[in-house]
């Protein structure tokens, strides 16, 4: 079960990752942004599993296979930072000229999710609130990002 939550919490933080705009910046080009975005998912996801794999080692074994709402929570709480700067940081990169419209829109997606994940950390595990934001990056390119 402890795997399962690990996975199912891995899919949620490559959702949790997109890439919006911030209009003072220069744009960047698809390949540039990509790279970066990809670099910023990658890091929020080992951040994120290094989170959940020490909260899953506080949670005695006996409570193994089926964890209480508040074990869930806990585990929710200890992965959300990560994605939620991986979100942040997606977000201040400067989308590519020619993109700017499916980046902000995937952007904003994440960003839901991050807020509503936030209002209830227990939904990390339980589902993939970062799901369609999350696929919406990896159709533009995002790879790394595949909540």
């Amino acid at each position: 079960m402890a795997a399962a939550i690990a996975v199912a919490l891995v899919v949620l933080v490559v959702a949790g990752c997109g890439g919006g705009g911030n209009d003072s910046s220069t744009p960047l080009t698809k390949s540039q942004y990509l790279k970066q975005g990809n670099q910023v998912c990658k890091k929020g996801l080992e951040e994120k599993d290094q989170a959940v794999k020490a909260g899953l080692e506080e949670i005695p074994r006996d409570q193994f296979p089926k964890l209480s709402q508040q074990n869930l929570k806990k585990l929710g709480e200890a992965a959300l930072p990560a994605l939620q700067e991986a979100v942040t940081e997606l977000a201040e990169l400067p989308p590519p000229a020619g993109g700017k419209a499916e980046v902000e829109k995937f952007v904003g997606q994440l960003e839901a999710a991050a807020k509503k994940t936030e209002a209830n950390p227990a939904l990390l595990a339980q589902g993939d609130p970062f799901r369609e934001g999350g696929n919406a990056a990896k159709v533009y390119g995002l790879e790394d990002c595949s909540f």
